[in-house]
């Protein structure tokens, strides 16, 4: 078989599972595959290092859909509690969707006669709270079986429902490596998404008992993910050199994994313009800071983004240090020029949320100038004046 990368793996579980199922299921080489696969071709680049990937060809008996799982331990540990990411395999093998989805067993134990009207409930909640970030996350229903195996068990049923976002991949048609990677980004972030907004905080089983409940206190506020220009809450933006010193070597580390976030949050973005998509650079890096911006990156229509990346570990309205040559690069090139102020940021999970400003920062912000530039004049005497 060839290099294992995401695409084989996928494409290999779809060619050999039918044929699979007529051998028995222990020490089974492909139900093995479904089981490690992930933890081969998805490394902490994409995941981090807290994550955790599991999969299940069945238990005792080959399963009618198998499934190969990513899990945040602050919402699940297993595909029977809470929220995860999840490649789900139709019974056909025809298709194989990635899934944000919730776990099926709580439902059944919990809820038992209404476990299918409370599961819906819960699905259409999120569906409204979390934005998609890309036309390929679809919420349209999935299809694991044919509907006529639906009607003796609820169980095929309370699965499709789980489902809350997903794309879909045909047999024959599985995108490129690349592609695919980008896809899963993207749907890891809807996923730390649906974390922040869970309205019990780290407890996903209180979360769904209050919004079957009515009870929720989240409400679509658009802020998170945001790809379109929002107003913070009493934005402030404080200019300064960019090596004040006050902006300690954590502080650039942080604002350098920052960056990276955002470069492949924009090259996601571009999944479909793969030409566009590998030409996102994290110029700060490979240039230098004296650019105004720390990332190039493009429309859909290829024309030129440039973004500043202001990162904090902080909450969304700690004000930030900007230099006079960036906040005039802004000024100058407004039609261009986006803003993300990334905050809530875990260095080590390479998670945070983030907002967009986009044209003139005059429009979004407040200026206060922090720092002097000192001359002595003749007499002595120390003549002040503000920076730009």
């Amino acid at each position: 078989m060839p290099k294992l990368g995401l695409k084989t793996l996928l494409e290999s579980i779809q060619q050999d599972y039918l044929e699979a199922k007529k051998r028995p299921l222990k020490d089974d080489p492909v139900a093995k595959r479904i089981r490690h696969g992930l933890d081969e071709v998805v490394g902490s680049d994409l995941l981090g290092n807290v994550v955790t990937t599991m999969g299940s060809a069945g238990q005792g008996r080959w399963a009618t859909v198998p499934w190969m799982g990513i899990f945040d331990p602050d919402m699940s540990v297993s595909a029977s509690h809470g929220f995860y990411l999840v490649y789900l395999f139709s019974e056909d093998m025809e298709r194989v969707y990635l899934s944000l989805h919730q776990a099926w067993t709580f439902y059944d134990k919990t809820y038992q006669k209404t476990a299918l009207s409370a599961v819906q409930q819960v699905s259409d909640y999120w569906r409204r709270n979390i934005k998609a970030s890309s036309p390929r996350i679809s919420e349209n229903k999935i299809q694991l079986v044919p509907k006529k195996e639906r009607v003796n068990s609820s169980l095929p049923r309370g699965y499709e429902l789980c489902n809350i976002l997903s794309i879909s991949y045909q047999r024959g048609q599985i995108p490129a490596e690349e592609v695919l990677r980008s896809d899963l980004a993207l749907m890891i972030l809807a996923l730390e998404e649906l974390k922040s907004k869970l309205p019990i905080k780290n407890d996903a089983e209180g979360s769904i008992r209050q919004i079957v409940s009515g009870d929720d206190t989240l409400k679509a506020t658009g802020d998170y993910y945001s790809v379109t220009p929002r107003q913070p809450r009493q934005p402030r933006l404080v200019t300064s050199k960019r090596d004040y010193a006050a902006q300690t070597n954590q502080d650039l580390e942080v604002g350098r994994l920052g960056e990276k976030q955002v470069v492949a949050y924009e090259q996601a973005q571009l999944a479909d313009f793969p030409e566009l998509q590998q030409k996102v650079t994290q110029v700060s890096d490979t240039v230098g800071d004296g650019l105004g911006y720390d990332v190039l990156s493009f429309d859909r229509q290829g024309r030129e983004k440039h973004i500043e990346v202001k990162t904090t570990t902080q909450d969304e309205n700690t004000p930030f240090f900007m230099s006079a040559n960036e906040r005039q690069y802004a000024e100058h090139h407004a039609e261009t020029y986006e803003l993300f102020r990334v905050f809530n940021f875990d260095a080590q999970r390479l998670t945070g949320h983030f907002y967009i400003l986009k044209g003139s920062l005059e429009d979004h912000c407040d200026f206060k100038p922090t720092n002097y530039q000192v001359t002595v004049n003749k007499n002595g005497q120390g003549s002040v004046s503000f920076l730009p």
